[in-house]
């Protein structure tokens, strides 16, 4: 795990970008130069003294370059409802602690012989697409899915549309790509890709719960290595509190600092 720090990172921009999804872009050059696949930042919210506790969000992209953070996240509760209004006309700064636990790379370092599935469903393409830029990057082959409940919901599709092998859509109500869920796509591909005499070696699945269940389970029973990244409400986000911890075989594990990619076959689902 990176050392963790405290950053103020400079407001730039607040985009709504589809359904209740908003894409938030800050400057922090250190972090975005050391942060790494899978690793999320705690933020506090500005201007909003009730809510005390920070919260956690992956990064969807960063740029060493410009110092660029990107943060893709959805308006559900409170605090996101807030984070969703603001704009750089009232907030010059955001306070926050970075980088976060653990990543892709850290579970499954790459190596020449690698094919990588990658699987997103819902908002989990977020902590994924900095995966899929690392495998690019590095000629690792890398086909993804991307699942979504309609088409306004694909929001990162294009992205990964520029960098992976091959990506194939699903989305529950037929609106865009392959109409339904993504699991009989996931054993399809896995199957397919076998029978190629290219086999998987890695998937990688970030998403709801039961999609992460069923996509491990179909990787164990064809011998894959499979990785999901969790998702906890967190009030530390530095493993003191112990109020995000996830049942493994081995006991329990803070998704903070322990997490938030575990290796699918020793959670407990």
């Amino acid at each position: 795990m990176s050392k963790l720090a405290l950053y103020n990172a400079e407001f730039v921009s607040n985009e709504h970008v589809g359904g209740n999804i908003y894409l938030m872009k800050l400057v922090c050059a250190p972090l975005a130069s050391s942060i790494k696949a899978g690793q999320f930042v705690h933020l506090q919210l500005p201007c909003a003294s009730e809510h005390l506790l920070r919260r956690p969000f992956s990064v969807y992209r960063s740029d060493p370059q410009t110092g660029v953070l990107e943060i893709l996240y959805a308006q559900i509760g409170e605090g996101t409802r807030l984070l969703a209004q603001l704009d750089a006309r009232h907030v010059d700064t955001i306070n926050m602690i970075g980088a976060i636990g653990n990543s892709w790379q850290d579970m499954h370092p790459v190596c020449e012989r690698d094919r990588v599935l990658l699987v997103g469903a819902g908002l989990g393409s977020a902590p994924l697409y900095m995966w899929a830029r690392y495998l690019h990057e590095h000629s690792i082959p890398c086909d993804a899915i991307l699942a979504a409940r309609n088409a306004e919901y694909l929001c990162t599709r294009l992205d990964y549309q520029r960098i992976v092998s091959s990506l194939t859509c699903t989305t529950d109500d037929g609106s865009f790509g392959i109409p339904g869920t993504c699991i009989p796509v996931v054993e399809r591909l896995i199957k397919e890709a076998q029978d190629q005499g290219t086999p998987y070696t890695c998937i990688s699945v970030c998403g709801p719960s039961i999609v992460m269940k069923l996509v491990s389970n179909l990787a164990h029973d064809f011998g894959i290595f499979c990785q999901v990244s969790l998702e906890r409400s967190m009030a530390c986000g530095i493993g003191a509190c112990l109020s995000c911890t996830a049942d493994t075989h081995c006991g329990k594990k803070r998704v903070c600092i322990d997490g938030p990619v575990f290796d699918a076959s020793e959670l407990v689902w």
